[in-house]
């Protein structure tokens, strides 16, 4: 039996088969921009990289040092 990733990654694809043989626009949400690479190669043309989490997650990173010096002056 398949593990629950590969069932899952075969649905998707025999979904974006269908949908784009179609010629109806299709579009996914990606962790990294690889993974919109080869989404864009099987035909999807709307491509969100790097969505609401992993950009609020950067941003905490990036104001970690910021927050710290304006807090100790």
């Amino acid at each position: 039996m398949p593990d629950r990733r590969e069932s899952v990654a075969a649905a998707l694809n025999v979904t974006a088969d269908t949908i784009t043989g179609g010629g109806t626009p299709l579009g996914i949400f990606c962790a990294e921009a690889a993974q919109a690479l080869r989404w864009a190669e099987r035909g999807l043309t709307l491509l969100v990289v790097a969505a609401d989490l992993s950009m609020l997650a950067a941003a905490r990173t990036a104001i970690g040092p910021l927050r710290t010096r304006l807090m100790s002056g």
